[in-house]
C-alpha cells in the first residue's frame, strides 16, 4: 500500500472495495432484498436484526459512531459515552489506534466537526472502519432528529467472491463518481486489497483475475481516461 499522510488517502484506498462490499450487502439488506423490511439493534449484545420475506437475519454489529446535526459533529463509538460493552466499540477503537499510527487527527479525537452532511460523514467514517478492520461492510441508519449512526458488520453472507475484472470495471466507475481524489491510488489499492494480479507501466494499470484482464488508462492529470476489460471466454 502507498504511504498514508491524510484522511483523504485512506478514503481513496477504501473507495472502490467499499463500493463492491456495499453492493453485496445491498443484495441482502437493500430495497427488494430478502431482509429489507425492518431493522433494530441491541447495543448491549452488539447484534443488528433485519427482517423481511426470508425471515430474520441477526448479524454481529460494531458501533462506529454517530453524526449529529445539532452540535454539527461526528462522535466516535470508542469514546463510549453510553457505556456500551467493550466488544461493541472495539472496531472503532482499532480506527483510533490506526489514526494515532499515521497522525490522523480526525480518527483520534473523540468528537470532530462534520466534514459534510451527517449521512456523508457517517458513511465515510464507517468505510474507514471497514477498511481498517480487515474489510467489513457498513450500515448506516437514522437514529432520530437527523442523527445518523454507523456500524460495521461481521456478516458471512456479505463476504465477497473471488476477484473479477468484469466486476472491477463496474465498481471502479461507480467509486470514481463518488468523489475519489487520487484515481490511480484508488485503483491500485483496490487491486491489492482484492488480490488481483497487478501490473503498472506508464499511464496504464492492468488488473488480472480468473475471468481476464482489465486495462485502466490514466490521463496527464492522473484521472481514469478509459477502461478496457478483456474477459476470458468460458
Amino acid at each position: 500500500m502507498q504511504p498514508i499522510t491524510s484522511l483523504t488517502d485512506v478514503l481513496d484506498d477504501g473507495a472502490v472495495v467499499s463500493v463492491e462490499r456495499q453492493r453485496r450487502l445491498a443484495e441482502l439488506l437493500g430495497e427488494g432484498g430478502p431482509y429489507a423490511d425492518r431493522w433494530d439493534v441491541d447495543l448491549a449484545t452488539g447484534v443488528l436484526r433485519f427482517g423481511g420475506r426470508a425471515g430474520t437475519l441477526e448479524t454481529p454489529a460494531h458501533l462506529v459512531g454517530s453524526a449529529a446535526p445539532g452540535p454539527g459533529t461526528w462522535m466516535w463509538g470508542w469514546s463510549n459515552v453510553n457505556g456500551f460493552p467493550p466488544p461493541v466499540v472495539a472496531r472503532a477503537a482499532a480506527v483510533r489506534d490506526f489514526g494515532a499510527r499515521f497522525g490522523l487527527a480526525e480518527l483520534t479525537a473523540p468528537e470532530t466537526p462534520l466534514r459534510g452532511e451527517p449521512r456523508q460523514d457517517a458513511v465515510e467514517y464507517a468505510m474507514v472502519a471497514g477498511l481498517v478492520n480487515g474489510g467489513l461492510p457498513h450500515y448506516t441508519a437514522d437514529a432520530g432528529n437527523g442523527t445518523v449512526v454507523a456500524f460495521v458488520l461481521d456478516e458471512p453472507q456479505a463476504s465477497l467472491p473471488a476477484p473479477s475484472c468484469a466486476t472491477a470495471a463496474t465498481v471502479i466507475g461507480e467509486a470514481l463518481m463518488g468523489g475519489v481524489v487520487n484515481h490511480r491510488r484508488a485503483v491500485t489499492a483496490y487491486a491489492e486489497l482484492r488480490g488481483f494480479g497487478l501490473e503498472q507501466a506508464g499511464d496504464e494499470v492492468v488488473l488480472q483475475a480468473g475471468d481476464g484482464r482489465l486495462v485502466v488508462r490514466f490521463d496527464g492529470l492522473g484521472r481514469v481516461a478509459s477502461m478496457d476489460a478483456r474477459l476470458a471466454k468460458d
